[in-house]
């Protein structure tokens, strides 16, 4: 729906997810708060997303897995996107260290793969797009 207060449009969506960390069941209950909003230019987009696990061990230790993604157009057919992730903490606990980067790098993969599905559509969807080299995905964790 849309947001008069954040700008932009929001939802709130609830989903099972696999879960690949040995501490955790195979899936949990996810509830993530979505926020997309553009620029006035329309040329900028900013994705944001806040994922609470449900019944994760140490689940009520961490706050959210927070997520920003922010699209540039840089030409007519191109695009920049950017990816930052981080898990907020509410309290300290002696696994904070494996709890936040397990989170990240879980994190970390799935972006990697929506962004090589959505690299594979465009190659596909254009028959005179750029070729496969032309499409650089990066990460850094």
């Amino acid at each position: 729906h849309v947001s008069d207060e954040y700008g932009g449009n929001v939802r709130e969506v609830t989903f099972r997810s696999l879960c690949h960390s040995p501490l955790c069941p195979p899936d949990t209950a996810v509830t993530e708060l979505q926020h997309a909003s553009f620029s006035n230019d329309k040329r900028n987009l900013i994705y944001e997303t806040k994922q609470q696990a449900h019944d994760v061990p140490f689940g009520s230790y961490f706050e959210q897995i927070h997520c920003r993604w922010s699209l540039r157009t840089t030409s007519s057919s191109t695009c920049q996107v950017d990816v930052k992730i981080g898990v907020n903490m509410k309290k300290w606990c002696i696994l904070q260290s494996k709890i936040k980067s397990g989170a990240t790098e879980e994190y970390r993969r799935e972006v990697c793969k929506i962004l090589e599905a959505a690299s594979d559509y465009t190659v596909k969807a254009e028959s005179n797009g750029p070729n496969r080299e032309d499409i650089v995905v990066t990460s850094s964790a």
